[in-house]
């Protein structure tokens, strides 16, 4: 019962045009938005991974429900951050999730600002073969 969420989340953010619009392009032009590599240096980036997926429920020694915990972490050097937050959240929502903790910070050394939105859904098997396709 698990759900190719690299997939599914990745079309969701990569395929949005102010997303896309938003972040640095990699030197083959495409927007700076992936699942736990990012090119270094390239700002604003968006970057998603998974923190957690746990059994819910059971039938009849079958998983019946899963849940999934996500995070999606926007970086800037200018904390223009603020101006897309509101889109990935809608995007996240979209496909079902909850924010359920969010945390904003920046790296003196660095001199990154890095917003961090965690996201939680609960999947029964027939959604996951929904999302599976």
């Amino acid at each position: 019962m698990f759900v190719n969420w690299k997939k599914v989340i990745g079309v969701a953010l990569r395929e949005d045009s102010k997303l896309s619009a938003f972040v640095a392009k990699d030197s083959s032009g495409l927007p700076v938005i992936g699942s736990l590599k990012l090119q270094a240096g390239l700002f604003p980036a968006i970057e998603w991974h998974q923190i957690g997926g746990r059994d819910r429920n059971f039938s009849d020694d079958t998983v019946d429900q899963r849940s999934y915990n996500f995070q999606i972490s926007i970086y800037t050097r200018d904390g223009s951050h603020v101006l897309i937050e509101n889109e990935v959240d809608r995007i996240m929502r979209d496909l079902g999730f909850v924010c359920y903790f969010d945390h904003e910070a920046y790296e003196q050394d660095t001199k990154v600002y890095s917003r961090y939105l965690s996201y939680r859904i609960t999947v029964t098997r027939d959604m996951a073969e929904r999302f599976n396709k």
